[in-house]
């Protein structure tokens, strides 16, 4: 008998009975999709399940497009937002930002987290919308840089997962940016002049809070929280919420405001719809 397609996908998951299957990239994703895809609908409960990475989910897309698959894919959209490029198909979906982490690190879920860790009554808004901002000014010309790499093809990924090398201050990892940093950082990548300001110019309006890489955007905002809750609760020893805690609170936190927020309700719209395709092929 044989288990698996030719493209390396088991032949079990594809025909279960009772369930609708939705792929998605990594471990953190399933948790995030589980938000907005239906626990069941007209009988069909669902399964979604994690193939290892952005490279892996290519295979499921292929099969889906080229051959008719019966289930869903749901992916980050990268930078193929700001390329206005994206994967039309009824049974494929992708965030509404770069990736999961940008869709989850807004404002009102970063205040949330800030008021309940830091034990306040209130939440700080205005600080944190001030930091986003900052966050915006500081990082966009280091979001056009990268973009340019990637899309043109022409070096590895400029931004890595860790923010710190651009801080004012990293012993005290301050959440404030080093614009000289950033800039003498850019100009050592050495890429022509004439497609980076093209590029700056056109792309002038974009923020890099929704557009640049999500794990980079997920460090800084580590990074802010962190800093806010020490300041907020005036411990005299620090104390950190580590990557993990902060992917937990993201997720519980965008799950309950996600009928507050536009873009979270589109997105659940969105996946509806996906999974009611899906079970309309698995019912033929």
């Amino acid at each position: 008998m044989v288990n698996r397609t030719s493209s390396g996908i088991d032949n079990a998951d594809l025909f279960r009975k009772n369930e609708y299957l939705v792929y998605v990239e990594g471990k953190y994703d399933i948790n995030f999709w589980s938000i907005f895809f239906p626990g069941e609908i007209n009988g069909y409960k669902r399964n979604i399940k994690q193939v290892g990475g952005s490279g892996e989910i290519e295979k499921y897309l292929d099969l889906l497009t080229k051959h008719n698959g019966r289930f869903a894919v749901a992916l980050d959209s990268d930078y193929k937002s700001l390329s206005k490029i994206s994967h039309n198909h009824p049974r494929v979906i992708e965030t509404v930002r770069h990736s999961i982490e940008n869709v989850m690190i807004m404002p009102k879920i970063l205040a949330k987290i800030i008021k309940v860790s830091s034990h306040q009554e209130c939440s700080e808004i205005n600080n944190v919308e001030m930091w986003f901002d900052h966050f915006d000014r500081s990082m966009h010309d280091l979001m056009i840089a990268d973009y340019i790499i990637q899309s043109k093809n022409i070096g590895k990924p400029c931004l890595i997962d860790n923010c710190s090398r651009f801080l004012e201050n990293q012993k005290t990892r301050s959440p404030v940016f080093d614009i000289e940093k950033i800039t003498e950082y850019i100009e050592n990548l050495e890429l022509p002049s004439d497609i980076f300001n093209h590029h700056k110019k056109a792309l002038n309006q974009y923020k890099p809070t929704n557009h640049i890489q999500g794990h980079f955007l997920f460090s800084a905002a580590l990074c802010f929280v962190n800093h806010e809750i020490n300041r907020l609760r005036n411990c005299k020893k620090n104390t950190h919420i580590s990557n993990d805690n902060l992917y937990s609170m993201l997720f519980l936190a965008c799950e309950s405001l996600s009928s507050d927020l536009d873009e979270l309700q589109l997105m659940r719209q969105k996946a509806m719809q996906v999974a009611k395709e899906v079970v309309e092929i698995l019912s033929e």
